[in-house]
Protein backbone atom coordinates (compact mmCIF):
# COMPACT_ATOMS: atom_id res chain seq x y z
CA UNK A 1 0.00 0.00 0.00
CA UNK A 2 1.29 3.47 -0.86
CA UNK A 3 0.27 6.56 1.11
CA UNK A 4 0.78 10.22 0.22
CA UNK A 5 0.37 12.95 2.85
CA UNK A 6 -0.10 16.65 2.06
CA UNK A 7 0.24 18.76 5.24
CA UNK A 8 -1.47 21.97 6.24
CA UNK A 9 -0.42 25.56 5.78
CA UNK A 10 2.93 26.55 7.32
CA UNK A 11 3.46 23.28 9.15
CA UNK A 12 6.00 22.72 11.89
CA UNK A 13 8.51 20.31 10.38
CA UNK A 14 8.91 18.14 13.46
CA UNK A 15 5.32 17.86 14.61
CA UNK A 16 2.99 18.64 11.71
CA UNK A 17 4.97 16.86 9.02
CA UNK A 18 7.35 14.30 10.45
CA UNK A 19 5.29 13.60 13.56
CA UNK A 20 2.05 13.04 11.68
CA UNK A 21 3.55 11.18 8.73
CA UNK A 22 5.50 8.94 11.12
CA UNK A 23 2.31 8.25 13.06
CA UNK A 24 0.46 7.27 9.88
CA UNK A 25 3.44 5.23 8.71
CA UNK A 26 3.77 3.42 12.04
CA UNK A 27 0.09 2.56 12.15
CA UNK A 28 -0.18 1.19 8.61
CA UNK A 29 3.37 -0.17 8.40
CA UNK A 30 4.02 1.72 5.19
CA UNK A 31 6.35 4.49 4.10
CA UNK A 32 4.45 7.78 3.75
CA UNK A 33 5.45 10.15 0.97
CA UNK A 34 5.09 13.78 2.10
CA UNK A 35 4.35 16.52 -0.43
CA UNK A 36 5.09 19.84 1.30
CA UNK A 37 3.93 22.70 -0.92
CA UNK A 38 4.74 25.48 1.57
CA UNK A 39 8.02 26.60 -0.07
CA UNK A 40 6.04 27.32 -3.25
CA UNK A 41 3.48 29.70 -1.72
CA UNK A 42 5.36 32.98 -1.88
CA UNK A 43 7.23 34.36 -4.88
CA UNK A 44 10.71 35.84 -4.51
CA UNK A 45 9.09 39.24 -3.96
CA UNK A 46 7.13 37.91 -0.98
CA UNK A 47 3.78 37.97 -2.74
CA UNK A 48 1.52 35.02 -3.48
CA UNK A 49 3.05 32.91 -6.22
CA UNK A 50 0.75 33.43 -9.24
CA UNK A 51 1.72 29.99 -10.58
CA UNK A 52 1.13 28.14 -7.30
CA UNK A 53 -1.56 25.78 -8.60
CA UNK A 54 0.58 24.66 -11.54
CA UNK A 55 3.73 24.47 -9.42
CA UNK A 56 2.13 22.30 -6.74
CA UNK A 57 0.80 19.85 -9.33
CA UNK A 58 4.30 19.60 -10.79
CA UNK A 59 5.75 19.08 -7.30
CA UNK A 60 3.24 16.29 -6.71
CA UNK A 61 4.09 14.54 -9.98
CA UNK A 62 7.82 14.82 -9.27
CA UNK A 63 7.52 13.61 -5.66
CA UNK A 64 4.97 10.83 -6.02
CA UNK A 65 6.16 7.88 -8.07
CA UNK A 66 3.80 5.10 -9.10
CA UNK A 67 0.23 4.44 -8.04
CA UNK A 68 -1.18 5.91 -4.83
CA UNK A 69 -3.53 3.82 -2.68
CA UNK A 70 -4.40 6.48 -0.09
CA UNK A 71 -4.02 10.21 -0.73
CA UNK A 72 -4.33 12.13 2.53
CA UNK A 73 -4.54 15.89 2.94
CA UNK A 74 -4.83 17.95 6.11
CA UNK A 75 -6.41 21.41 6.33
CA UNK A 76 -5.25 23.41 3.29
CA UNK A 77 -3.52 20.22 2.18
CA UNK A 78 -7.01 18.71 2.04
CA UNK A 79 -8.20 21.23 -0.51
CA UNK A 80 -4.98 20.85 -2.50
CA UNK A 81 -5.13 17.04 -2.62
CA UNK A 82 -8.79 17.27 -3.65
CA UNK A 83 -7.85 19.37 -6.67
CA UNK A 84 -5.04 16.97 -7.57
CA UNK A 85 -7.29 13.92 -7.15
CA UNK A 86 -9.56 15.18 -9.92
CA UNK A 87 -6.90 14.16 -12.46
CA UNK A 88 -4.86 11.73 -10.35
CA UNK A 89 -7.26 9.87 -8.03
CA UNK A 90 -5.93 7.36 -5.49
CA UNK A 91 -6.78 3.72 -6.13
CA UNK A 92 -8.42 3.16 -2.73
CA UNK A 93 -9.39 6.32 -0.88
CA UNK A 94 -9.03 10.05 -0.55
CA UNK A 95 -8.74 11.03 3.13
CA UNK A 96 -9.21 14.62 4.28
CA UNK A 97 -8.67 15.70 7.87
CA UNK A 98 -9.87 19.15 8.96
CA UNK A 99 -10.33 20.20 5.35
CA UNK A 100 -10.17 23.97 4.78
CA UNK A 101 -12.95 24.13 2.21
CA UNK A 102 -14.53 27.20 3.75
CA UNK A 103 -11.90 29.29 5.58
CA UNK A 104 -12.91 31.62 8.35
CA UNK A 105 -12.85 35.36 7.70
CA UNK A 106 -9.43 37.12 7.81
CA UNK A 107 -9.94 38.86 11.16
CA UNK A 108 -11.03 35.64 12.83
CA UNK A 109 -8.20 33.80 11.08
CA UNK A 110 -5.62 36.03 12.80
CA UNK A 111 -7.46 36.29 16.12
CA UNK A 112 -7.82 32.54 16.45
CA UNK A 113 -4.20 31.95 15.53
CA UNK A 114 -2.73 34.54 17.90
CA UNK A 115 -5.12 34.90 20.82
CA UNK A 116 -6.91 31.55 20.91
CA UNK A 117 -10.23 33.01 22.00
CA UNK A 118 -10.90 30.25 24.50
CA UNK A 119 -7.63 31.02 26.27
CA UNK A 120 -6.11 27.72 25.32
CA UNK A 121 -3.57 26.91 22.65
CA UNK A 122 -5.09 24.95 19.79
CA UNK A 123 -2.59 22.18 20.36
CA UNK A 124 -3.11 18.98 22.32
CA UNK A 125 -0.10 17.50 20.63
CA UNK A 126 1.53 14.16 21.27
CA UNK A 127 4.28 14.71 23.85
CA UNK A 128 4.64 18.46 23.28
CA UNK A 129 5.07 20.50 26.44
CA UNK A 130 3.34 23.88 26.86
CA UNK A 131 6.73 25.53 26.39
CA UNK A 132 7.31 23.69 23.11
CA UNK A 133 3.81 24.63 21.98
CA UNK A 134 4.55 28.31 22.62
CA UNK A 135 7.74 28.08 20.55
CA UNK A 136 5.82 26.44 17.73
CA UNK A 137 3.13 29.11 17.92
CA UNK A 138 5.74 31.88 17.75
CA UNK A 139 7.44 30.31 14.70
CA UNK A 140 4.10 29.75 12.97
CA UNK A 141 2.98 33.34 13.46
CA UNK A 142 6.38 34.70 12.44
CA UNK A 143 6.06 32.90 9.10
CA UNK A 144 2.41 33.79 8.66
CA UNK A 145 2.95 37.50 9.32
CA UNK A 146 5.49 37.82 6.49
CA UNK A 147 2.42 38.31 4.28
CA UNK A 148 -0.88 37.30 5.90
CA UNK A 149 -2.91 38.52 2.92
CA UNK A 150 -1.02 36.20 0.56
CA UNK A 151 -1.60 33.20 2.81
CA UNK A 152 -5.27 34.01 3.22
CA UNK A 153 -5.65 34.39 -0.55
CA UNK A 154 -4.08 30.96 -0.92
CA UNK A 155 -6.68 29.52 1.45
CA UNK A 156 -9.51 31.06 -0.57
CA UNK A 157 -8.09 30.06 -3.96
CA UNK A 158 -7.34 26.48 -2.88
CA UNK A 159 -10.80 26.09 -1.34
CA UNK A 160 -12.52 27.29 -4.51
CA UNK A 161 -10.49 24.98 -6.76
CA UNK A 162 -11.31 22.05 -4.47
CA UNK A 163 -15.02 22.80 -4.44
CA UNK A 164 -14.98 22.94 -8.24
CA UNK A 165 -13.05 19.65 -8.47
CA UNK A 166 -15.08 17.69 -5.91
CA UNK A 167 -18.03 16.92 -8.18
CA UNK A 168 -15.72 15.10 -10.60
CA UNK A 169 -14.18 12.80 -7.97
CA UNK A 170 -15.79 9.37 -7.77
CA UNK A 171 -13.25 7.48 -5.64
CA UNK A 172 -14.24 6.83 -2.00
CA UNK A 173 -13.64 9.90 0.18
CA UNK A 174 -13.33 9.89 3.98
CA UNK A 175 -13.63 13.28 5.68
CA UNK A 176 -12.59 13.76 9.32
CA UNK A 177 -13.49 16.90 11.25
CA UNK A 178 -13.42 17.97 14.90
CA UNK A 179 -16.54 19.75 16.12
CA UNK A 180 -14.38 22.28 17.99
CA UNK A 181 -12.33 23.23 14.93
CA UNK A 182 -11.90 27.02 14.94
CA UNK A 183 -9.66 27.19 11.87
CA UNK A 184 -11.68 25.39 9.19
CA UNK A 185 -15.45 25.78 9.16
CA UNK A 186 -17.50 22.64 9.69
CA UNK A 187 -20.03 24.01 7.22
CA UNK A 188 -17.42 23.73 4.48
CA UNK A 189 -16.93 20.04 5.25
CA UNK A 190 -20.70 19.49 5.39
CA UNK A 191 -21.26 21.09 1.98
CA UNK A 192 -18.40 19.47 0.07
CA UNK A 193 -19.15 16.03 1.52
CA UNK A 194 -22.40 16.24 -0.45
CA UNK A 195 -20.56 17.38 -3.58
CA UNK A 196 -18.23 14.39 -3.73
CA UNK A 197 -19.83 11.45 -5.49
CA UNK A 198 -18.94 8.98 -2.75
CA UNK A 199 -18.02 10.56 0.58
CA UNK A 200 -18.35 9.76 4.28
CA UNK A 201 -17.97 12.48 6.93
CA UNK A 202 -17.00 11.63 10.52
CA UNK A 203 -17.14 14.33 13.19
CA UNK A 204 -15.23 14.03 16.45
CA UNK A 205 -16.72 15.52 19.60
CA UNK A 206 -14.40 17.85 21.47
CA UNK A 207 -11.54 17.73 18.96
CA UNK A 208 -10.04 20.78 17.33
CA UNK A 209 -8.10 21.32 14.12
CA UNK A 210 -5.01 19.19 14.62
CA UNK A 211 -6.68 15.80 14.69
CA UNK A 212 -3.63 13.62 14.10
CA UNK A 213 -1.55 15.49 16.64
CA UNK A 214 -3.79 14.59 19.55
CA UNK A 215 -3.44 11.74 21.99
CA UNK A 216 -6.62 10.20 20.61
CA UNK A 217 -5.30 10.05 17.06
CA UNK A 218 -5.15 6.26 17.03
CA UNK A 219 -8.95 6.18 17.21
CA UNK A 220 -8.95 8.33 14.08
CA UNK A 221 -6.46 6.03 12.38
CA UNK A 222 -8.71 3.10 13.30
CA UNK A 223 -11.54 4.85 11.46
CA UNK A 224 -9.34 5.31 8.39
CA UNK A 225 -8.33 1.64 8.46
CA UNK A 226 -11.97 0.56 8.80
CA UNK A 227 -12.95 2.75 5.87
CA UNK A 228 -10.09 1.36 3.77
CA UNK A 229 -11.21 -2.18 4.55
CA UNK A 230 -14.78 -1.32 3.58
CA UNK A 231 -13.82 0.06 0.18
CA UNK A 232 -11.60 -2.96 -0.44
CA UNK A 233 -14.47 -5.41 -0.02
CA UNK A 234 -15.62 -6.95 -3.29
CA UNK A 235 -18.98 -5.60 -4.40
Amino acid sequence: MSIVYVPGLLPDKDYSVKGVSDRISGYFGEVVTVVDYNPLILSKTGKLNPHFSEDVKQLYSETVKGDVDIAWGHSTGGSIITTIAKDAPPSEALVISSGAFEPIDPKQFVENAILKKNGKLDYDIMDMTPEQAKVREKEFMSNLMTNPIAYYRLLLNSAKLARDAAKFIDCPVLMLHGDKDILARQSGADKISKTFQNAKLIKYAGLQHHLLETKGSFDILDDVATFRDEVRKPR
